[in-house]
């Protein structure tokens, strides 16, 4: 049996390198947001909101 095929996959657009969007990409937090770069040339592949915690 094969491993499942990812629902989801980031790429990254400079070099190629691809992952889940919880896979091996550099989070960096800058307030609200996170900023996902691509480990392997730096490129930031996606700046998303951060979820507010719950109480």
């Amino acid at each position: 049996m094969s491993d499942p095929v990812p629902k989801a996959l980031l790429v990254c657009p400079v070099c190629g390198h691809e992952n889940p969007p919880d896979g091996d990409w550099r989070v960096r937090r800058q307030g609200a947001r996170e900023r996902l770069d691509c480990p392997v040339c730096g490129e930031t592949i996606t700046v998303r909101g951060v979820p507010a915690l719950a109480c």
